[in-house]
């Protein structure tokens, strides 16, 4: 299966978010993706060729597609989906058998937990993997990630651990740059209290 190795190291950039709703003969732009794409499918389905396969997708549906595929309508269809296009440059595809992904899972947990509180082993090797295509039978589940997608206004705080010896003043200006407009930041200083 495919899934996405995403660093949480930087934050997404947002190119473009909304709803689309498509009504036969209407059709799903032929185009090959200029940056990351989430679909989430509310209703109807949407059948898409994606370089050499074909997925359907029907609600419940959550679908990662990869910067630089190509993506063609298979057949109008009626299909009402929300989207999020984002860029990240920690981003990699990698394709795991379903043994290999638990076995990550379960290296990062173990690690995670018998590492030393507010040590750096805490942040090393900090992603995610995010399988390409998941379904979310549960509709309270789902309608909750559709509301946030919709709201477009979730509250959030940055918190950020500048650690001496990794930030330099040059590093933190950048991050001001990048992080400029946010609604709350806080920065806190790396305290190493050998435990």
């Amino acid at each position: 299966m495919r899934y996405f190795k995403i660093s949480l190291d930087e934050i997404l950039k947002i190119q473009l978010l909304g709803k689309e709703t498509l009504f036969p003969p209407r059709e799903h732009i032929t185009r090959y993706t200029k940056e990351y794409i989430l679909y989430a499918v509310t209703a109807g389905e949407l059948k898409l060729r994606l370089d050499d396969k074909t997925e359907t997708l029907t609600p419940g549906d959550i679908y990662l597609f990869e910067k630089g595929i190509f993506q063609a309508p298979v057949e109008p269809t009626y299909c009402e989906y929300y989207y999020a296009h984002f860029l990240l440059d920690g981003i990699e595809a990698v394709d795991l058998t379903d043994e290999e992904y638990q076995k990550i899972t379960d290296e990062k947990r173990n690690k995670f937990i018998n590492a030393k509180l507010y040590s750096m082993e805490c942040y090393e090797d900090f992603c995610v993997y995010v399988a390409e295509r998941n379904h979310i039978n549960d509709k309270i589940t789902f309608e909750h990630y559709i509301n946030l997608l919709k709201s477009n206004d979730v509250d959030y705080e940055l918190r950020t651990t500048l650690v001496s010896g990794l930030h330099t003043e040059e590093s933190i200006t950048k991050m001001a740059e990048e992080l400029k407009g946010a609604k709350k930041l806080f920065l806190q200083h790396f305290v190493d209290n050998g435990g």
